[in-house]
């Protein structure tokens, strides 16, 4: 664990102050994150289990190939977009992006009435998830699975870097719209099932996108208070949900969410389907596959054995709560990055495909430099999303993410300068 530290330090040390990268850079912001978790985990507050040298070996490759790989794709995007750049305007399709939003919120209010009237009338989340005997706090089937997979969930990633890009700009005069349905989409998601993750979503996708245009931020005073106060008043309500699921100390709960992704990969992959898999990228970007599959299994296709392994494989993550040591809770879901890529092929396919997610960020966050429109830049906030989470799991194995960065790629238009297209 010490030597992951130190490879995590001098890759921050070597980029941030001899490069003079910036704070949103993907290899501070991916390196930064194992950096803070390597340390929690050193701290043993919580005793967990120890990693082997198998998972330590698997944790060592993913530091040091996603850097390789982004500065690799910072070079490719420089040398292919510099010369004989032609400026482009982006503007957002509104007319698409607020139907969506639209679909989402009704959806998810016409499904959340209860819970809300619930959780209004005095009733915690542990409580309301009793109440729903483990099936969910939201029923989902028939077509509404259809709504939820391709409108609804998707739309609860990508509205955050959309609306902060807007909220951020000069140009727009009706940002606080924009904020609204924002904090909206993420209220009815808390509500979905007393989950955190939409705050943290929200907060991290402002934060990168306020940092990325911090020069030319441009705000009126009610929307300044507002974002204000949103965070003041998130920090509470992160630590009333903690409490209203039942968790005792919050604290201790917040340590154990920072480094239960160690212990639990450690655990995870002693199970034989899960260590011995080899899928060759089924698992890792099963977020783009499994909506083509879903489709062509509803017209009669039968799932590849490759996709019935991956879903056997996530209901042994996503469903299987397991000690991780002392902590008093069983803890479940959260797997690092790159074993995701691990078990879809070992240590050689983990090490290509971080190299391949690295060039990717690289390329990305390089032409956000050069073409700074709104579409490149949500693109590369939704991709921040992904690195600073990257201790929970790798974010294109979810269709919600996945579908959210495809989502992002045609919800703005493009138009030449000087004339439309």
């Amino acid at each position: 664990m010490e030597f992951l530290l130190i490879v995590s330090f001098v890759i921050i040390f070597f980029m941030y102050f001899f490069i003079g990268r910036k704070a949103y850079h993907p290899i501070i912001l991916f390196n930064g994150t194992w950096l803070i978790v390597f340390w929690l985990y050193k701290l043993k507050i919580i005793n967990f289990i120890e990693i082997s040298h198998q998972t330590i070996l698997i944790l060592l490759f993913m530091i040091i190939c996603f850097p390789i790989g982004c500065l690799f794709g910072e070079k490719l995007s420089n040398r292919f977009n510099t010369k004989n750049y032609i400026p482009e305007k982006i503007s957002l399709r509104r007319k698409i992006f607020w139907i969506i939003c639209a679909v989402t919120i009704i959806k998810m209010f016409y499904d959340e009435m209860d819970i809300i009237v619930n959780v209004f009338n005095g009733m915690s989340f542990k409580q309301v998830v009793a109440l729903a005997e483990g099936k969910g706090t939201v029923e989902i089937k028939g077509f509404s699975v259809i709504l939820y997979i391709f409108f609804v969930y998707p739309c609860t990633y990508f509205i955050s870097p959309v609306c902060a890009n807007i909220v951020f700009s000069k140009e727009e005069k009706n940002k606080i719209y924009y904020l609204l349905v924002n904090l909206l989409v993420v209220f009815l998601s808390v509500m979905h099932h007393g989950g955190r993750n939409a705050i943290f979503v929200f907060i991290i996708c402002y934060t990168v996108t306020f940092f990325m245009k911090k020069k030319k931020v441009h705000m009126r005073k009610k929307t300044k208070f507002a974002i204000f106060i949103f965070l003041i008043v998130s920090i509470f309500l992160i630590v009333g949900i903690s409490s209203s699921r039942g968790i005792s100390d919050v604290g201790e709960s917040f340590y154990a969410y920072f480094t239960c992704a160690l212990p639990l990969a450690e655990l995870y992959l002693q199970y034989p389907i899960v260590n011995g898999a080899f899928l060759g990228g089924m698992l890792s970007f099963n977020g783009f596959i499994y909506p083509i599959l879903l489709v062509t299994n509803y017209f009669g296709f039968a799932l590849p054995q490759s996709q019935v392994t991956v879903i056997s494989i996530k209901e042994i993550i996503e469903y299987n709560y397991l000690s991780i040591g002392d902590y008093s809770l069983k803890m479940n879901a959260f797997l690092p990055a790159g074993v995701y890529m691990y078990i879809d092929g070992g240590y050689v396919f983990e090490i290509i495909g971080m190299i391949v997610y690295g060039i990717v960020v690289g390329y990305i966050y390089h032409l956000t430099k050069i073409k700074n429109n709104d579409r490149i830049n949500a693109v590369y906030v939704l991709l921040a999303l992904g690195l600073v989470l990257s201790f929970t799991r790798f974010y294109f194995t979810t269709i919600n993410y996945s579908l959210a960065f495809l989502y992002l790629l045609f919800l703005y238009k493009k138009e030449r300068v000087g004339g439309n297209i």
